[in-house]
């Protein structure tokens, strides 16, 4: 792999045993890997618990 194929990349850690790489060139696309991205975001940005953060819960 070269210098300007891994420009267009982004680790996401492994899976199981094989590991998880995007590619944002383009060519053939899926929308199934949209979720592992928005769980590695979430993981790295903790986004969920930060939402979570924003609200009061008044219930007993």
């Amino acid at each position: 792999m070269n210098t300007a194929q891994r420009e267009y990349q982004m680790k996401l850690g492994r899976l199981r045993n094989r590991e998880v790489v995007t590619n944002f060139k383009g060519g053939i696309m899926t929308s199934d890997n949209g979720t592992l991205l928005l769980r590695e975001a979430n993981d790295m940005f903790q986004i969920t618990h930060r939402l979570g953060q924003c609200f009061v819960d008044h219930r007993d």
